[in-house]
């Protein structure tokens, strides 16, 4: 029961980990690009509605890009503490 427990807590801190940093990742890109194609400043994009377009068609990507990642790194993690017992 504690061998399900503990995998279950790695699956999660790695899934969740992994989607917040392609999260980050991903709307900074978005931002950069964004901002060298049109030729704005950080704090001018608030006011570009393209740009909040792009942040939420971008995020279901992202969002999908983390939880493939996170798997993974939490199916090695979870091997690798297996090996260890």
């Amino acid at each position: 029961m504690i061998d399900k427990i503990i995998t279950f807590v790695i699956y999660l801190v790695a899934i969740t980990s992994c989607c917040y940093l392609s999260v980050e990742i991903g709307s900074e890109l978005i931002a950069i690009y964004e901002m060298h194609s049109l030729g704005l400043q950080r704090y001018e994009l608030a006011n570009d509605m393209a740009f909040g377009i792009l942040l939420f068609l971008g995020l279901i990507p992202e969002l999908a890009v983390g939880l493939i990642l996170g798997s993974k790194t939490g199916k090695i993690l979870n091997k690798y503490r297996a090996k260890r017992t």
